[in-house]
């Protein structure tokens, strides 16, 4: 990146003298070698102060949502962090957050969905999986992830009738293919 961004600024300073790639003789050239500095030593500062915040994933998402309490990326940023944390409660209520900002973030119905699945309430995982394949139909993951809840659910057949679909979405999907041949030996 540094280097596509010097090899700019000798454009932009050639561009200025007529040349490319001379020396800082001419006045523009200066001022656009000092403008390169300056905002080489902003981004210097900028990334010094971002990392000074983060300690780990949740520290850096609640810094963000301090800043930007509006901003449903966050919430589903931090959500995916406290569910990798095992904090399902907290994550349940940031993609439900999320999902208050911006209904339509399939991303965060399926997060959501996986967490009902996890503590077992398998009616509301199957209901936000609806949801989200309704917004993106195009996605297998959701069906096989919607299947593995009939799945566990015990309801084989609705289960099948999921992993066909994401199946039918993306013929190598290997996970949606075990899945189905395990749900189908199960009575």
């Amino acid at each position: 990146m540094f280097f596509l961004y010097s090899e700019f600024i000798f454009w932009l300073y050639g561009a200025a003298r007529g040349t490319v790639h001379a020396g800082p003789a001419s006045i523009s050239g200066r001022l656009i070698i000092i403008a390169a500095t300056g905002h080489f030593f902003i981004l210097g500062l900028a990334s010094a102060q971002r990392v000074s915040v983060w300690k780990n994933s949740l520290t850096l998402w609640d810094d963000v949502l301090g800043k930007y309490p509006l901003e449903y990326v966050a919430y589903y940023g931090r959500g995916n962090a406290r569910s990798a944390a095992g904090e399902y409660g907290n994550a349940l209520q940031d993609f439900t957050r999320c999902l208050e900002l911006s209904p339509r973030y399939w991303k965060a119905l399926n997060n959501r969905a996986r967490l009902f699945s996890e503590t077992k309430e398998f009616d509301r995982a199957i209901a936000d999986y609806g949801a989200a394949i309704s917004i993106n139909p195009g996605e297998a993951r959701l069906f096989l992830n919607r299947g593995n809840a009939y799945f566990l659910k015990g309801d084989s057949a609705r289960a099948v009738r999921d992993y066909d679909r994401a199946l039918a979405i993306a013929p190598d999907f290997t996970a949606a293919l075990e899945n189905k041949r395990s749900a189908a030996v199960r009575p």
